[in-house]
């Protein structure tokens, strides 16, 4: 909501340390009326969408964790397919509302049905966390495998985890929440208590996987470029190194990838970071995680010599800042992932109201009133509004 619009109280609080929002509501007349909200800053919010990174795809999926289920929408609660469509629906992603007609029109859909259980579990090593999975009317998010046994989190109703047992041996029982479960619990009796994985037919990714990846084939490519391998995930495996950069910045990781000779590299993301012939990384200004892959001539082969992933952050600033006439402070204390060496104040609109020093950011409240500070982080410029009171 714009600055000058927000009121001193809404619902009798005021709005410091609030998001303050229009959020749609239903009148006595079932006509549309959008009224004020307070969000709390300690609430994950977003400006727009969210970007597809599998990091804030987890979190989101994760947010979930417990909620009530609610077949077709009941209770207020999530189904299986309305908590897949939320989810995705956080990154500018519109899902159809159906399992039948979700895989035909999100990401890339690979058709497992006719594979044994081993191949199945061969075909998810190789999906990256967060690829949507279905079979006849549920559908899951997968998660990963630990010691052998695939993962995922589903909106589930009802589901038996007895080790095979069918009729009224089988201990089929009332779910009816968002929970992580292994792919060989049960189904009922209708698919006569065979296991999740057993049923399962498709696999969505969302994010790039080629299909010989998925099922095995090897792949005809004609220029011999080396291709990132998705079943040797770095952010999955302590081994690899982590390396954290701002938007904008550089950084050599010839060190870290265990350069030698002829080099290559394969960024996951180029719209999150790229990285040149010499080894240097390069945040854009976008944030994310990425991965990147060494590879290095070894006769006709390109062979990986090693992996890092990347996590590139923005610097943030309180979009609003609240002062009462008299108050000194200093910008740097607003500032996350950054200090103010990498900080340049561009313009003040009215240093009548708040005066900012440009050498060491010292902001200063003269007069009640509101003034805005253009401010250039790494590049990178961002508004913040600072609200003086009396």
């Amino acid at each position: 909501m714009p600055e000058n619009e927000i009121p001193r109280s809404i619902a009798e609080r005021g709005p410091w340390n609030n998001y303050v929002v229009y959020v749609p509501t239903r009148k006595d007349d079932g006509s549309y009326e959008a009224k004020m909200a307070l969000i709390a800053q300690n609430n994950r919010v977003s400006e727009g969408y969210l970007p597809l990174t599998k990091r804030n795809v987890l979190e989101i999926t994760m947010s979930c964790l417990g909620n009530r289920y609610g077949w077709g929408g009941m209770l207020d609660a999530l189904d299986c397919s309305a908590y897949t469509r939320t989810v995705y629906r956080c990154f500018g992603l519109i899902m159809p509302r159906n399992t039948s007609w979700q895989p035909l029109v999100l990401g890339t859909a690979f058709d497992i049905k006719a594979m044994t259980d081993a191949e199945k579990i061969n075909a998810l090593r190789r999906v990256p966390a967060g690829s949507l999975l279905y079979f006849p009317g549920h559908t899951m998010i997968y998660l990963g495998i630990v010691d052998g046994r695939p993962f995922a989190i589903s909106a589930t109703g009802s589901l038996s985890d007895s080790a095979g047992e069918t009729g009224a041996a089988a201990d089929v029982r009332s779910m009816n929440s968002v929970i992580i479960t292994p792919l060989d619990v049960r189904r009922g009796a209708s698919s006569s208590y065979t296991t999740w994985l057993r049923n399962l037919t498709t696999i969505v990714c969302v994010q790039g996987v080629n299909k010989y990846e998925i099922s095995g084939e090897a792949a005809d490519d004609p220029t011999d470029e080396p291709t990132d391998d998705p079943t040797d995930d770095p952010t999955d495996d302590p081994k690899y190194p982590e390396i954290l950069l701002k938007v904008g910045e550089t950084k050599s990781i010839v060190g870290d990838i265990g350069a030698t000779g002829r080099m290559k590299y394969v960024v996951s993301d180029t719209a999150v970071a790229t990285v040149n012939s010499k080894g240097v990384i390069k945040a854009k200004n976008n944030t994310g995680s990425v991965s990147v892959t060494g590879y290095t001539r070894s006769g006709k082969k390109w062979v990986m010599t090693g992996k890092i992933t990347a996590e590139v952050v923005a610097p943030k600033f309180e979009k609003t800042i609240y002062l009462t006439e008299g108050d000194s402070v200093c910008l740097e204390d607003y500032m996350t992932d950054c200090d103010r060496t990498c900080v340049e104040l561009v313009t003040a609109t009215k240093p009548s109201v708040a005066d900012c020093v440009r050498e060491n950011l010292t902001l200063t409240a003269v007069k009640a009133g509101t003034c805005k500070l253009r401010i250039k982080v790494f590049g990178r410029t961002t508004v913040v509004t600072v609200i003086v009171q009396k």
